[in-house]
């Protein structure tokens, strides 16, 4: 995969080199992997300092699923986590290919090539990067992230794919429970273009 993915709002170098240079922080998603998303967050930090700007908080989205016991956060994950990635799939057409070809847009091209040569790797991504378990697992995994990016604000998404509003409800209701608390005593400092 390219390392052109991962941050919204700047998930092609030409769109991250615009948001760096105009002091607007970046709504990281890692959609292929952790490394290309932390790789496009440093590039970011270093074009931003090269603008004259300080290092600067990052916001983070993650995709959710918390459950009482392992074996069921991996079924809700494995289910719906790669239901939405097949719907993102479809309604950004990312297996067409006719974004390669517009001005800004080029680094689509070489998504939807690695695409074809592997689907799985973006199918599996969100059940491989984003925080999904028990609470604690769930506590880990979302500190860890928001340390490596720096990030002062993370939003949650609790309902994707086809996942049934009870099922959303009961993870959300945990996740508000158990895991809130813990991640309101997260500060991480900003990350740093060499860091991570």
């Amino acid at each position: 995969m390219s390392n052109q993915h991962g941050i919204d709002a700047g998930g092609t170098a030409e769109t991250v080199l615009i948001i760096a240079k105009h002091d607007v922080r970046p709504l990281i998603i890692p959609t292929t992997s952790l490394e290309n998303a932390l790789q496009n967050a440093r590039s970011y930090m270093r074009l931003r300092g090269q603008a004259g700007y300080a290092p600067s908080d990052t916001k983070l989205a993650l995709w959710m699923y918390c459950a009482e016991t392992e074996s069921d956060a991996r079924a809700g994950a494995e289910q719906y986590m790669v239901e939405y990635a097949d719907s993102t799939l479809r309604h950004y057409e990312l297996l067409r290919g006719h974004l390669g070809g517009i001005r800004g847009y080029e680094s689509y091209g070489a998504m939807t090539d690695a695409l074809h040569k592997d689907v799985e790797i973006f199918r599996r991504a969100f059940v491989r990067e984003h925080p999904w378990g028990t609470p604690d697992q769930v506590i880990a995994k979302a500190k860890r992230l928001a340390e490596a990016f720096g990030t002062s604000e993370v939003m949650f998404i609790f309902k994707y794919g086809g996942m049934p509003m009870d099922v959303a409800a009961k993870s959300m209701r945990l996740f508000a429970r158990e895991v809130m608390p813990a991640l309101k005593e997260l500060h991480p400092q900003p990350m740093l273009a060499e860091a991570a």
